[in-house]
Order: C-alpha cells, then structure tokens, then sequence
C-alpha cells in the first residue's frame, strides 16, 4: 500500500507504459519509516512515546499484520502492568491470534476481560466486547445485561455502544429495535456506514421500497457500494442497469471473479448469448485453470445454437477436471454409447460360461465375473466401471452378497437379483443406509452390479495417477474369470506393479497405452489365525504412471510445516524447558517437559503444536518438533514402516505402510531417534517394532523425501531378573 505520512491519498497517478520494456539493475535500500514487526514499531515509538506506550500502540497496531508480536508485546504488558485498558488489549490479542483453538482463545479473552472489569467497573469497551462475545455464544440475556451497563458507563454521545444494540437486536430477531438503534446511531454519527446498511437491509426484508432506494442513495461513500446497487437493481428487475453495473466493478477489480460472473449470467437471461460467451471466455483466459468456466461458456453457445463450440468447451472443460462424471456420461450419451463401453464386460455372457463349465462350487459363493477398467485421463484423475457377477452357495453367501456396499459419488449401471427361475428383481431407495440390500436373494440366485465412480487427480505436488488395488484371489469366494483393464492416453508410461504374481507390461496401439490382466478359475483363499497382512500373500496388481512415494511424502511434509509452527506460547516453553542448556541437555529437557505436559493419548500428525499445548492434550510429536525448531535444533519428522506392515516394496504411494512416527533430532554430536508419540517413552530409543526398518524423511523446504533404514537398539537384548 502507498500512502501518505500523514494518512491522506497519495495522489498518484498511473499510466500506460510506453515502448520496449527494460528491467532496471536490482538495487537495495534499507528501509525508512517502515517496521515489519510490531517489536519493530515498539522501539522506534519508544524515544518519543516511552516503553509502555510505545508497546501499547505497536501491539494494537500489529494485531491484523504481526498476530504473535503484537500477543509478545500484550503479554509482556500485561504481566508487569495489570490494568484495564492493558488486560483488555491482551484479550483482544488472543482472539486476534489464530494459532489459538478458538473455544480457547475465547476463553481466556473472557478472563483477561474480567479482570480488567474487576479493576475498572465503567470500561464500557470491555463491557461491550463481553456482551458481543456472549452475543456470539447465543447467551443473550447476558449479553442484554452487558449492554445495559456499558451504556450507563459510555458516553451520551457514544455511537459505538448503539452499534452493538444494532448487533444484538438482530441477533434475537426484534427488527424494531435494530432498526431504533440504527437511526440513534446515524443521530449522533452521520453517514455511519453499519448503521445505515441495517437501515437499508430492513427496508429491502418490509419491501419499504422509497426508504430503500434512500438508504441506498446513502450508502455511496461505503464500501462495496457498486455490487450492493446491482444487487438491488436485479432485485427490482432493472436487469440491464444490473448488468451495466457488474461490468463497471469487474473492470475496477479484473481479478475478481465475480463481478464478471453475474454480468454473464444476466447477460444469458437478457437473451445476448453472445455477450455472455465473451465474458465466460474471458474468465476462462483470466483464469485458466478452472473448468467451471469453461462449463458455463459451453452453456451460453448452446443457447446461441452453437453445438459444436458447445461439446468443445465442455471438453475443454474435462481436460482440466476429467472426475466430472456426470459431464463425461453427457458426452458419451451425445455419441449414443456409455462411458467406457469399449472396455465393458457382458455379464449375460459369462453367467451362461459359468453354467456351462459346472466348476466345483466349495464356497459361500462365487464370483462369476470381476471386472475393472479404468481410464486415466491427461490432469491426472481417473474413471473406472466396475462390473460384479456373483452366484449365492449357501446361507453365509445371502449374507455376503446381497448387501452391496458403493463408493461415494458411485453411478449406478445396473444392480439386480438374477431369479433361479428367470425374474430379475431391482432393489428400491433407502435413505440413511450405508448400503443397498439386494431384494429376495435366496441360495441358487445371481447377483450382478455395475457402476462407474470418477477419481479426482491427486495434485500438482504429485502429478499421475495410482489406480486402485486389483486382487486376483479373495477370502470371499472362488474367483471364476478377473479381468483388470487399465488405459491412459498414448504418451503415458504406464507401469504395472505386481506383488505375488507375474504381469505383462503396458502396450500402445497408438491412441492409448493400456494393461489388461485376467485369470480364470482361482480357487478361494483361506485365511489362518494370526496371519500376516492379506497384501503379503494374495497377488494383486496396482497399475499407474508419474508420482510415487517420493514424491507424496515430499508433499505432506510440506503440508505439516505450518502444523508444527511455533507461536510465542511455544517458544516460552521450550525456552523455559530447556533453562539455557544446549545440544542432548536441553533436548533431554524439553523431552521430560512434554511428557509432563501433554497428557492422554497422542492425536494425529494433523494436529497443530499451538494448539496441542493450549488444551493440554493432542499431538506430544508435534508440539517437540515445534519447541526444538524454536530453540534451534533441526528435528524431522520420521514415518517408519513397522515390522507388522507389509516389507514389499511398493512402485506407487501407499503412505499406509508407514504406520509408524517418530523424530530424527539433529545434534553436533550425531542424530537422535525420539519417539514422544508415546508418553514416557525412554528418550533416545525407539519400539521395538520400529528398530532396523524402512523409515522415511520428511524433508524440510527445498529438500527431498528421503529414505533411511532405522537403528537397531542399543541396549542389550533380553531380560534381566532382579
């Protein structure tokens, strides 16, 4: 922002660049006049304004642009100077801090306002701010009798008190009364923005329509002026000044999406299709990653009759987002076909194979037919049609499969009872149910179903795709023909990761690089007490290109960096933890402190540090992590595959396998394996099933996932009797 030093316009004045564009030499200044921190402006205001302050307005100033050092400073004020106007700044701090859970930022914002309360019974803002803050926990009566004091303590003349009346009164619904304080309010503060907003918004709900345009007249001067006019004009059916005025306030705010949006949609309903193709085009241009608009464009040049430029924008609008499935099965529907028909099975066909063969039938029950194909498409999402044919042997077979339980977003082609003696029975809708229950399925009967369920790619971070396990033996049943199809645009390199069984590579007929897969006749499998992972012995295939493990962990580590952010709340601990110790001391310490600290069982990595030592409870991993980079001490977070996981190696992500979490320490004298996931664990040791294992980790900015193998113990093995 360019302003004035005594806060007035700038009075600048910009125009087009003329001729060839030529980039000056980077050149450094140190900056004048301008503090990036609050901590900063607090020691240039403090020759002038002295430290307490100096600290006042800095922390005030820097509670939207510098959260934990305008809290710093609060904090420190209030430590040493406990009064009113001090604890009620340090309140205001904690609900402007969002590393804070906001039930626990809330509370002790209510506390610092109590006390300053208890110092200072006429502070009408701390009155006001507990009557808001009770407002917005629905306490209303208290928030009624809060009112009602900060009103005998402000002045006659204060519009503010007045604005949280406004506040409240719409909070309960009584419109009279919003509608008095209001007009008390613009009496004493004229052309107050809030106030006359209320006003007006109660004309528009009484349909006041006079006292509605006036109030709009009104509000010129107030922000978001131009959207709130169009707003009304629509309301009022003028749809072209409507228009007229959404254009005007795209072209004020071009990056803004939508303004242009709604001149294009009024621009279809005024029957200039047209016209509100240009505009879609133009999002579409300005905003080139988004495929709505490119929907929307598709949706003007069918009302213009366009239906070729139509069926290309909406393919246009698949290539950026190949998981709309219902705007695939239009497509396909437009060419008379389904989507992947190509690759379909017939179910019909292979029921009369199987009844031909007579195979022995040793199991609840058997699956005549289970199909896969898939299709990946070029932004790295994926289709796939899913085809189950299954016949019922016994009574524990009724139980297996005549519940069918879809994917979510799955759509449904077909799903049917097949009758012994011809019927064919179709099961109804039950809301509220995980599953569908197939109707009349008795030992002897068929079951088919067949759905088609899209898959969103998985991000710029870990580009391709990873197609879904395929098994080629069950625990469920005998397996009489498997058929696992897999294609991807020519160009794909495609691979095919096989675990128990052998599998032929990817081949290309010039249009698409596909795997196909079957076997017939697979015997059931059966499982034991006790054993390992069903994935260590049945085969199964995982098909996929681009991204693997690698690249996946690279991206969560990215994505855990903010999770394990240090607030000052952090940094005070550690730093008292630690008690000025250095290197294994202090990390030995700050160890022992959060064992202490953090109590019940360990929450997910998802967990924030901030928060985790605010409530006292969440994630021990997390907030260690976050406590040694604030006394710095490099620790990475460690994702180990334990020895009950699969040991296989595996070609595609699958973060699974590393079910396991610890920390890599980084000290001058080696690395330091921490395992604070588990409270009170022995410090510098890991579990027992986490020692000599793949491990990976997670990289900080810049770096790379990496993969290590975990330490053996240490200690020596056995048990020693006392």
């Amino acid at each position: 922002a360019l302003s004035r030093a005594d806060g007035k316009p700038a009075q600048l004045v910009f125009s087009a660049a003329q001729g060839a564009f030529e980039a000056p030499p980077p050149a450094f200044a140190k900056a004048t006049s301008a503090w990036g921190t609050a901590a900063a402006l607090a020691e240039a205001l403090e020759p002038e304004a002295g430290k307490v302050l100096a600290a006042f307005v800095a922390a005030r100033d820097g509670l939207r642009r510098d959260d934990q050092g305008a809290r710093a400073l609060a904090d420190r004020l209030a430590e040493r100077h406990p009064s009113a106007a001090l604890l009620s700044l340090r309140g205001e701090a904690m609900l402007a801090d969002p590393s804070l859970p906001r039930r626990t930022a809330t509370g002790r914002a209510r506390r610092d306002f109590e006390q300053a309360l208890a110092l200072d019974a006429n502070e009408a803002s701390v009155l006001q701010r507990l009557s808001a803050q009770a407002r917005n926990e629905g306490r209303l009566d208290e928030a009624a009798e809060r009112l009602e004091r900060a009103r005998a303590a402000a002045s006659p003349k204060s519009w503010r008190v007045l604005l949280t009346a406004m506040k409240l009164a719409e909070a309960r619904g009584v419109d009279a009364l919003g509608q008095e304080a209001a007009r008390r309010a613009l009496a004493l503060e004229p052309g107050l923005c809030d106030a006359t907003k209320l006003l007006y918004e109660l004309a528009r709900r009484h349909e006041a329509v006079e006292e509605a345009d006036r109030r709009l007249d009104e509000l010129s001067g107030c922000p978001g002026h131009l959207g709130r006019k169009a707003e009304h004009l629509r309301h009022r059916g003028d749809l072209p000044g409507a228009r007229a005025l959404f254009e005007r306030l795209s072209a004020q705010t071009p990056l803004l999406p939508g303004p242009r949006q709604e001149a294009a949609r009024l621009a279809a309903t005024l029957g200039a299709p047209a016209e509100a193709t240009a505009l879609w085009s133009e999002l579409s241009r300005m905003w080139p990653y988004s495929a709505a608009f490119h929907k929307r464009r598709a949706e003007s040049l069918e009302q213009a009759g366009d239906e070729a430029g139509a069926r290309a924008a909406r393919e246009a609008a698949l290539r950026l987002d190949g998981s709309d499935l219902k705007l695939r099965r239009a497509l396909a529907a437009q060419n008379g076909t389904e989507v992947l028909a190509e690759l379909a099975e017939d179910g019909r066909a292979w029921t009369e194979r199987y009844r031909a063969a007579k195979p022995p039938e040793d199991a609840p029950g058997v699956y005549v037919l289970d199909a896969s194909a898939i299709e990946a498409h070029s932004d790295g999402s994926f289709t796939e049609r899913t085809h189950v044919v299954a016949k019922v042997l016994d009574q524990r077979g009724v139980s297996l499969l005549a519940e069918v339980h879809l994917p979510a977003g799955a759509e449904i082609l077909s799903l049917r009872t097949l009758k012994s003696d011809g019927r064919v029975l179709e099961p109804e809708a039950i809301g509220g149910k995980d599953s569908i229950s197939l109707p009349g399925v008795e030992v002897g009967d068929f079951v088919e179903w067949e759905y088609l369920v899209a898959h969103g790619s998985r991000g710029p971070a870990v580009p391709g795709f990873a197609a879904p396990k395929f098994y080629f033996r069950i625990a469920d049943g005998q397996l009489f023909h498997s058929s696992y199809k897999v294609r991807a645009p020519a160009g794909t390199r495609l691979e095919v990761d096989a675990h128990g069984m052998e599998a032929p590579g990817a081949e290309s007929d010039g249009t698409w690089a596909q795997v196909k897969i079957e076997r017939d006749s697979v015997p059931l499998f059966a499982r034991e007490p006790n054993m390992v992972a069903m994935d260590e012995v049945v085969p199964f295939v995982q098909v996929g290109a681009g991204a693997g493990n690698a690249e996946l962990l690279t991206g969560f580590g990215d994505y855990l960096l903010e999770r394990s952010r240090p607030n000052v709340e952090v940094v005070r601990f550690a730093r008292e933890a630690a008690k000025g110790l250095t290197g294994r001391p202090a990390v030995e310490a700050l160890y022992a402190a959060v064992m202490k600290q953090i109590k019940g069982p360990e929450a997910s990595l998802t967990a924030r540090a901030t928060s985790t030592l605010a409530e006292e409870r969440g994630s021990r991993l997390s907030l260690m992590k976050s406590a040694l980079g604030a006394l710095g001490i490099p620790a990475r977070i460690v994702l180990i595959n334990p020895f009950q996981a699969d040991p296989a190696s595996y070609r595609f992500p699958a973060a699974e396998r590393y079910g396991h979490v610890a920390l890599l320490v980084e000290l001058p004298e080696g690395e330091l394996f921490l395992e604070p996931a588990v409270r009170f664990a022995p410090f510098g040791e890991l579990s027992p099933q986490a020692r000599d294992r793949e491990a990976a980790v997670l990289p900080l900015p810049g770096e790379k996932a990496r993969f290590i193998r975990t330490p053996k113990s240490e200690l020596p093995e056995g048990k020693r009797v006392a």
